[in-house]
């Protein structure tokens, strides 16, 4: 039992580590020192200590999630979405010109036909 346990946790190990070597229950560590701001350093402390792990297991969580190209792919999504805005919003300021015009041409024939009253002195259209 205790020999499937240590196997269990060696793969659990190896999957947090994104290592899976075939047939080896080790992964090999290195000690590599790291230099950070100390409110960095701060900050790596805090996150561990509410995980429940290391300082070092953190930094390898950081290291496994970090994707240059997600960072080059949210800037062009949001330029993207930029650039939709403003289309969208060229287009609705065309559309509204649009109608204001047929609103007027619509409020003249109207008045023509005198299905509307006229204007008093005073009144603007």
């Amino acid at each position: 039992m205790h020999g499937l346990h240590m196997r269990y946790i060696a793969a659990m190990v190896r999957r947090s580590l994104g290592s899976r070597k075939a047939g080896s229950d080790v992964v090999r560590m290195e000690r590599k020192p790291v230099l950070m701001p100390p409110d960095m350093i701060q900050r790596v402390e805090a996150m561990a200590k509410a995980e429940g792990c290391s300082f070092a297991e953190i930094v390898r969580r950081a290291v496994n999630a970090y994707d240059p190209e997600a960072a080059t792919d949210a800037d062009s999504t949001l330029a993207a979405l930029a650039d939709a805005v403003v289309q969208a919003t060229a287009e609705t300021a065309r559309e509204l010109e649009r109608l204001e015009r047929k609103l007027d041409r619509t409020h003249r024939t109207l008045k023509q036909h005198n299905v509307i009253e006229p204007e008093s002195p005073g009144r603007t259209s």
